[in-house]
């Protein structure tokens, strides 16, 4: 596979989760996310404390069936002003689809978690409501990051600008500078998936 091959590769099956998502952003979904300290399946976990997480795969005979069901999945730990969890996470292209693992087991999807060489992580970021505003810190990545904001607000510090973001917006980083800062006494959330990418120069 050759390296644009695998980039487009990579980029499609990422597009294809985040279209999903921002429909369910702008059509008023039911996706609610906080931390979560145990799972749970086979019965509805939606709302305060949990990601509502389904993993659809294939048995021997290769017919689909749920494998992961109602998942709550854990954020990160003590209580922290922003919290984080992860949904999947791949560590090659192309990506293996066989074996029956929970790719989200033992991941780091929450700020500042990279998908690794050849990977992508998807996850969530979540700020709690009632806490003082935060100020950006100014960074970047080699990755391409695409978020889909799906409730509260917050603003993405560019060198040049800043961009004021509210549920159904959808903003794609391309290994750039930036950084966020979250509304006072507001509660935020977004879907985050990140792609390995070339950093970008200077």
């Amino acid at each position: 596979m050759t390296e644009h091959t695998r980039r487009n590769a990579i980029g499609g099956l990422a597009a294809t989760a985040v279209t999903a998502l921002a429909f369910d952003a702008l059509s008023g979904g039911t996706v609610k996310a906080a931390v979560a300290s145990a799972a749970t399946s086979g019965k509805d976990c939606r709302g305060a404390g949990s990601v509502q997480r389904y993993v659809v795969g294939s048995d021997p005979n290769g017919k689909s069936y749920s494998r992961i069901a109602a998942k709550a999945v854990p954020g990160l730990p003590g209580g922290g002003i922003i919290e984080g969890g992860t949904l999947w996470a791949t560590h090659q292209m192309p990506v293996d689809n066989s074996g029956s693992g929970d790719a989200a087991a033992g991941g780091s999807g929450g700020p500042g978690a990279g998908p690794g060489p050849d990977g992508t992580s998807f996850g969530f970021i979540y700020y709690p409501p009632g806490q003082p505003g935060t100020q950006p810190v100014i960074h970047r990545t080699a990755t391409t990051d695409y978020w889909v904001i799906l409730e509260g607000a917050a603003t993405l510090f560019t060198d040049k600008d800043e961009i004021h973001l509210a549920a159904g917006d959808i903003v794609i980083v391309r290994g750039a500078h930036h950084g966020w800062s979250y509304a006072p006494e507001r509660a935020f959330l977004a879907i985050v998936v990140s792609l390995d990418a070339i950093a970008s120069s200077p």
